[in-house]
């Protein structure tokens, strides 16, 4: 369903934030339109990267999903860090 992807996605960017920023402060933003948009923005000014996780690994796999069950998704920075997004299809729109 979509409230299971939305809990799987927001979960792996708001785990990315903790576990990568340089702060513990981050914010979470959903809107909802045509699409609904998670936004997660942190302090820190390094933007996240894609990469291959071996079947071993223990991290690495959380952008893999986000991009395979988002419509969209994508990073920015700005001046106090960076944002982390994602777009979702919502049924019947």
């Amino acid at each position: 369903t979509v409230g299971d992807a939305v809990e799987l996605l927001v979960s792996e960017v708001v785990t990315n934030s903790v576990r990568h920023a340089r702060s513990e402060r981050f914010e979470l933003r959903l809107v909802r339109t045509d699409v609904l948009l998670c936004e997660v923005s942190d302090e820190d000014p390094a933007l996240p990267v894609l990469v291959e996780a071996a079947e071993d690994d223990l991290y690495g796999r959380g952008l893999r999903v986000v991009s395979r069950l988002a419509r969209e998704w994508g990073t920015s920075r700005s001046v106090r860090g960076k944002t982390v997004w994602f777009e979702l299809s919502l049924p019947g729109r």
